[in-house]
Formats: structure tokens, C-alpha cells, sequence
């Protein structure tokens, strides 16, 4: 699986740990994350915290398949769409939309360290994008 609970399940550092214990540490990073991204939501766009929240629910999920990544197709659209539009700078989201385009890919060949990664950076890019207020 490539989600961050099958990550921990397969890495050998944690492979002899109970699933109870890795489903608790899944949690609270979920809690975490909950937290923060509530913090963040009410100051960024609707849309790329939309998109965020797809991301990290395929992340922080105990059981996802390769048939789970449709969902994947909704953050992608609203990408290209704003990229029709005009109304994104490419700039500043190549390396996303490309991330988005690669984690099936990835996946397919059924190589979860980096799908885990390329979720993570997906999701964290969203919640945390870099600010375009400039600073004099």
C-alpha cells in the first residue's frame, strides 16, 4: 500500500511493530495535521486546500489500492482548469502538477517508499506553499 500506515507496515525498522501502535502513530499525525490544516484553511484558497485535504486523506488512509488514486483526478482537474483559465501562475505549481501527474506512475510499479513521499510532498506543498507576499 502507499499510504503512510503501509509505509511504516513494510520499512524494516518498524516491520515488528504491532498494527496497534502504527495505527495510533497514523492517528496522531492525522490529529496533527487536522490541527494545522485547520489553522491554515481559513487563509489560504478554497481550491488548493480542497485539493490538500484529497491528497492527505489518501495519505493518512489504513487500507487504499491503486483504484483509490481516482480520486486523484479531482485535484488534477482543478489544476488544469486554472491552467486553462490562466488564472495560475506555472511558476510556482510545475513541480506539483508534474507530482501529480508521476505518484500513478509510481505506484503502479508498486513502489511505496517513494508514492509515500511523493503523497507527503504533495500535500505539505498544499498546506504549506510558499507565500508570494515579497519582502523588502
Amino acid at each position: 500500500m502507499f499510504t503512510l500506515y503501509g509505509a511504516l507496515k513494510t520499512l524494516f525498522l518498524t516491520k515488528n511493530l504491532s498494527n496497534f501502535l502504527l495505527t495510533s502513530a497514523n492517528f496522531v499525525l492525522y490529529i496533527l495535521t487536522l490541527v494545522i490544516f485547520a489553522k491554515r484553511s481559513k487563509r489560504e484558497k478554497f481550491d488548493e486546500m480542497f485539493s490538500a485535504s484529497l491528497v492527505l486523506t489518501i495519505f493518512f488512509s489504513l487500507h487504499a489500492l491503486v483504484h483509490d488514486l481516482v480520486i486523484l483526478l479531482v485535484p488534477i482537474f482543478i489544476f488544469l482548469n486554472k491552467l486553462a483559465k490562466k488564472t495560475l501562475d506555472l511558476s510556482s505549481y510545475k513541480g506539483l502538477v508534474v507530482l501529480f501527474f508521476l505518484l500513478p506512475l509510481i505506484i503502479l510499479f508498486n513502489i511505496t517508499l517513494p508514492g509515500v513521499i511523493l503523497l507527503f510532498l504533495i500535500g505539505y506543498y498544499l498546506v504549506f506553499k510558499p507565500s508570494k507576499k515579497i519582502c523588502i
